[in-house]
């Protein structure tokens, strides 16, 4: 065989390796591009598998529930209503009608020709039976629902002295904090925040959120408090506990009362009242 026949063999085995080898490379290369396709399509169904999951479930606690907690109760019961004072808290019934009073008085604040013209609803120097059904001892409130449709003003009074602040209120107002453009405040919802239970009058100026050290706040706003009288607690004290002050000024524990007419107030009165 002459050697020009016996490169032309070596060249053309050489060519038919680099045809095969680079058939194998390329098959290779496709089997491993369909298995990277095939594992993007699945990983894609999976994906939309657990969207689909997803939607089905909010589809159903969308559907089934009208309320989404259906079994928790709502603490603020109906107080969305305008003219109507959430319900007694839990465990107290509501109160019978006409409801019962508390044991008269001999005060200056008292009007002993017309005694039943102020409706109490509580009296007490413990907050925590704001709402409630109770009457133990010097222990009295009665439940919001009894307060009249047509209530017009409210009255705080400390019970040692007899001093009163008397401010316009209405009947859906009772249970509530609104914000309103007169200097008195009322705060109706008797909450325990840091430390201690909220309820009475807020007058005067406000103690910011890093401010105020010592103050006695009967409402709350965000981390502002706010003084004037009731109960409280004490800004920026850590475990105060329950406070009690009278026109921005601290007091021992003092028996308060909250009462409520349907009419205006007497001439006495009127050196009481905050419009």
């Amino acid at each position: 065989m002459s050697p020009v026949a016996i490169i032309l063999l070596v060249l053309g085995g050489v060519f038919v390796v680099a045809v095969v080898g680079c058939g194998g490379l390329i098959w290779l290369g496709y089997q491993k591009a369909q298995d990277r396709e095939q594992q993007a399509i699945a990983a894609a169904e999976a994906e939309r598998a657990d969207e689909q999951r997803v939607r089905d479930n909010i589809g159903r606690i969308g559907g089934a529930n009208a309320d989404p907690l259906p079994n928790i109760p709502n603490p603020f019961g109906d107080l969305g209503a305008p003219d109507k004072p959430p319900p007694p808290k839990p465990g107290f019934e509501p109160a019978a009608e006409p409801p019962p009073q508390p044991k008269p008085t001999a005060l200056a604040t008292d009007d002993p020709k017309n005694p039943d013209r102020w409706r109490v609803l509580f009296r007490s120097k413990k907050p925590q039976l704001w709402n409630t059904n109770t009457q133990n001892g010097d222990d009295f409130a009665i439940p919001l629902r009894s307060t009249p449709a047509d209530t017009r003003y409210l009255r705080l009074r400390r019970m040692d002295t007899g001093e009163a602040i008397i401010i316009p209120m209405t009947r859906g107002r009772m249970g509530r904090v609104i914000a309103s453009e007169r200097k008195a405040r009322w705060n109706g919802e008797g909450r325990d925040e840091f430390g201690g239970y909220h309820l009475g009058i807020a007058e005067g100026a406000v103690a910011r959120f890093m401010e105020g050290q010592g103050t006695i706040g009967v409402l709350m706003d965000g981390w502002d408090a706010h003084p004037g009288s009731g109960f409280g607690h004490a800004h920026h004290i850590e475990n105060g506990g329950q406070r009690f002050s009278w026109r921005g000024k601290e007091l021992s524990p003092t028996v308060f009362e909250v009462a409520v007419t349907t009419g205006e107030p007497t001439e006495a009165e009127r050196k009481w009242l905050r419009e």
